[in-house]
């Protein structure tokens, strides 16, 4: 991939940021680098995308059943498609945007709905970005940047596995990437209607993930502002046009979801006050970065309308770590994403040595400070944030991959040019490779089999780069093959990641990880908020989920979490073993429905999503998510029940509350304790309701269900 290649620049196109550039070919140009073979090395790249997103794609089930049941649901009317509802009945919203889900909707209702109907999407989605990555850094960086930026992005292994799941991160990448293509047509063609169009992506990127979506707005802005033709005050002036753009598509479906009557809507789930702008800057915004937001931002938030709950977000999460400058290599993050980080941040130093020669910058150094904001933005933001889950780096994937590519190919000109500079291309390389053995420490099993032949490669790819130097002749030849197996060497870690990933079926977690299992002291599958027992790909030993249940979250028997880090205990899901769902207790409930709206009601989501999967029926989350959405008052659950719109309830047998007491949730002086938002009413149903015999309901093979117990509140219906 790598060659012996020239810069030039060429006069202004309406391909480029402001000026295309070439990289022209000389005599000694290795064969990997003729055009001929851009195209067959671009397709085997796209080829191993396509492969390690989509072969074996419908083993991962149903992945996340969170939001596999929400996509069941939207399906029976545009009502609950629109406002995103976790059941049919338009009881409660997802915690979620509505764009990804739409997209996953949509194609259920192309393809009917099944588990790979809703996984397809993302890996498409997956293999798409790759592709457009490769043109956007080919564009400035020349082919051999481009192929190497393609294949890192086509083998990070968090991107291969949320490729593989029906979260939407993936989804959100691709816009994002579009946003920068479509800002690379506005700089090079001086046109608005571009300009507009980059900040619509990137607000269909916050209807995807939200807030997540502007990590790379500092990025857009800065390219747009040094790169943009015309005086200071018009470039700013149509960069506020830019933000106007952004922010009108961005919060569309908030306003419309906020002025909607609430008894005309859902209720906005994980928003704490039935609100699309609290779910924005609450549990999916602000609480999420700091535990304790300043009281300036609090003052400077009153203006916005509705009951804003700023405190609504898991205090922790468990495999980040502390915040910190390298915090991206702690053994609970690196496998993830950092494989090439090293070589990442390499590019930075070198591409600015290539680029920065000039003002007004040129096109390449318009591409370097976008893809060093993307990093920057990105990386910071998981270097202090305390709570995220590991699928979230997944947006990390495309800086890094630029960046990799451009720091090749820079380091490639200095190598050319001869003298002390020659040095770094071989250093470099070997460089990231150790730092790749060291990452490979946390699994002994992978550590035995790759650290001595990474560092063998490497070192003797590197040795002869400096060797072939002396002699420019041959090394115009040589070098080039050299240094494609190095960069091939530093592939082969972060690809093993992936496939044992694809094998293991990480995509069908219901929070997805890369890697082996057990690496890092991780298990393959991580549950919400904290650490699952010992599993077989996700499952508890022993157990026999329903299908589509792969690496779902299972709470030990105690309903207790191991804490993943600072604030106390982790939250606790619906009960023990919700991911077991016995056939018998399914077809009771069936024969007994009658005429009730729900088949059944549980205090979160996670049992209730169970129960949407495996039937045509709704089922009531009480809490919402996590059990911590206050939608109801008993008094409201009395009325529910007199109305027949639920008859049964499914709750733990013990009559203890369904989560922890002593966890923490953010608050402005640091935590608060945790509010079981289904306490009362879970109080009520034991109180008044009847309880259903387990002999009467339970299967002879599902005897972990006996820390479950169902109530029939039939005979309050008649009092």
């Amino acid at each position: 991939m790598i060659g012996d290649e020239q810069l030039r620049l060429n006069r202004p196109t309406a391909d480029g940021w402001q000026v295309a550039t070439q990289w022209r070919s000389r005599a000694g140009l290795s064969l990997l680098t003729r055009q001929y073979w851009q195209r067959p090395l671009l397709a085997l790249i796209l080829g191993l995308s396509a492969a390690l997103n989509i072969v074996g794609l419908t083993s991962e089930g149903y992945a996340n059943t969170y939001y596999a049941a929400a996509v069941k649901s939207m399906l029976t009317s545009w009502h609950n498609f629109f406002f995103v509802a976790f059941d049919s009945g338009g009881f409660i919203s997802v915690d979620k945007p509505p764009l990804g889900l739409w997209i996953q909707a949509i194609s259920a209702r192309i393809f009917g709905f099944s588990a790979l109907s809703i996984l397809l999407p993302q890996a498409l989605a997956g293999v798409a970005s790759v592709a457009l990555l490769y043109w956007l850094v080919r564009q400035y960086w020349g082919a051999a940047a481009g192929l190497i930026a393609a294949a890192v992005l086509a083998v990070t292994p968090i991107s291969v596995v949320t490729s593989r799941n029906n979260t939407s991160d993936t989804v959100l990448v691709f816009v994002l990437l579009c946003a920068a293509w479509a800002m690379s047509r506005a700089i090079a063609t001086e046109r608005l209607g571009w300009l507009l169009l980059s900040g619509a992506c990137v607000g269909l990127g916050f209807n995807i993930k939200m807030l997540e979506a502007y990590l790379i707005l500092p990025a857009l802005a800065l390219v747009y502002l040094l790169g943009a033709k015309g005086r200071w005050p018009l470039r700013l002036g149509r960069l506020l046009l830019f933000g106007a753009m952004t922010l009108a598509v961005s919060l569309a479906w908030v306003i419309v979801v906020d002025l909607t009557p609430a008894t005309l809507r859902p209720y906005v789930g994980s928003s704490g006050t039935n609100s699309a702008l609290s779910l924005v800057l609450g549990y999916n915004g602000l609480s999420r970065l700091t535990l304790a937001l300043p009281a300036s931002v609090r003052s400077a938030l009153t203006f916005l309308p509705g009951n804003l709950d700023l405190d609504l977000a898991p205090a922790f999460a468990p495999g980040i770590g502390d915040p910190g400058l390298l915090r991206l290599f702690n053994s609970g993050l690196a496998d993830q994403a950092s494989w090439l980080l090293p070589l990442a941040v390499v590019g930075v130093v070198a591409g600015a040595g290539a680029a920065w020669r000039r003002w007004p910058l040129s096109a390449q150094g318009l591409s370097l400070v976008f893809w060093a904001g993307w990093l920057v933005g990105t990386g910071g933001f998981f270097s202090v944030a305390r709570f995220y889950h590991l699928y979230y780096l997944t947006i990390l994937g495309p800086g890094i991959a630029a960046l990799a590519g451009i720091a090749v190919a820079a380091l490639w000109r200095a190598w050319q040019r001869g003298g002390i500079a020659a040095l770094l291309l071989p250093a470099v390389l070997f460089g990231t490779a150790l730092v790749q053995t060291k990452l490979l420490t946390t699994n002994a099993t992978w550590s035995a089999r790759l650290v001595v032949p990474i560092l063998v490669v490497c070192g003797l790819a590197a040795s002869g780069i400096v060797a072939v130097r002396l002699w420019m002749r041959l090394g115009r030849v040589i070098a080039p093959v050299l240094a494609t197996v190095a960069m091939a060497a530093l592939l082969v870690t972060p690809l093993v990641w992936s496939v044992t990933s694809v094998q293991a079926g990480n995509g069908g977690a219901w929070l997805p990880q890369a890697g082996p299992a057990n690496s890092g002291g991780r298990a393959v599958s991580n549950a919400p908020f904290g650490q699952p027992p010992a599993t077989t790909n996700g499952r508890q030993s022993g157990q026999q989920p329903v299908r589509g249940m792969q690496g779902a979250p299972a709470a030990p028997a105690n309903g207790n979490r191991a804490g993943g880090g600072s604030g106390g205990q982790a939250l606790t899901i619906a009960g023990a073993n919700w991911d077991t769902l016995d056939a018998g207790l399914v077809q009771y409930l069936l024969a007994q429905q009658g005429q009730a709206t729900f088949l059944v009601a549980t205090p979160s989501s996670t049992y209730a999503s169970v129960f949407m999967l495996a039937t045509d029926q709704p089922a009531m989350a009480l809490g919402g998510y996590q059990g911590w959405d206050p939608v109801l008052t008993v008094a409201d659950l009395q009325q529910l029940v007199q109305q027949n719109t639920v008859r049964f309830f499914y709750l733990n047998a013990s009559g203890t509350t369904n989560r922890t007491g002593s966890g923490t949730m953010a608050g402005p002086n640091g935590g608060v304790s945790i509010v079981d938002a289904t306490a009362d009413l879970a109080a009520w149903v034991r109180s008044s309701c009847a309880v259903v015999p387990a002999t009467t309901w339970l299967g002879t093979t599902s005897s972990g269900q006996s820390s479950q117990q169902l109530y029939d509140c039939a005979a309050v219906t008649t009092r």
